[in-house]
């Protein structure tokens, strides 16, 4: 009698850790979000990349190629600078992998390109003078009280 208990204790506990523990915890490659991201990046389809490697990294936020994958569909593929230096250096914060030098040189790209979009955009922009420095300046006396 207890041979049966025993085995469907077994079985269910067998079944319910199958289901808890799921690949999409795991780091980087074994992760199926980023297996999945990868998948998608073959097929040109960079938004649903980009979402995947957001999911590996909700679930394994230690996954450091996912920041470098990310980084690099949102420089080359989005047109989203300012996430794509965000994930350079949560890249280069973590876990690296011996490219350092590289990925340091593609996030100073990154900033540069960055910075000069901006400098572009606002380049027109005339910036309004402060009311205060309009103003005239206030007159000191001319002798201060002792």
């Amino acid at each position: 009698m207890k041979r049966p208990v025993f085995h469907a204790f077994f079985a269910i506990s067998l079944i319910l850790s199958w289901a808890c523990s799921s690949d999409r915890t795991a780091r980087n490659e074994d992760n199926v979000y980023f297996t999945q991201a990868i998948k998608f990046q073959e097929k040109q389809q960079y938004t649903a990349a980009a979402e995947a490697f957001q999911l590996c990294l909700r679930y394994s936020p230690e996954s450091t190629l996912a920041h470098l994958q990310l980084a690099i569909l949102y420089e080359d593929h989005l047109n989203d600078l300012p996430r794509a230096i965000i994930h350079y250096q949560a890249y280069l914060n973590g876990d690296v992998h011996g490219n350092e030098a590289t990925v340091a040189k593609w996030l100073e790209r990154a900033e540069r390109r960055h910075y000069e979009v901006l400098a572009e955009k606002f380049a027109a922009t005339k910036i309004p003078e402060s009311p205060v420095a309009a103003a005239e300046p206030a007159s000191l006396p001319a002798e201060l009280p002792p």
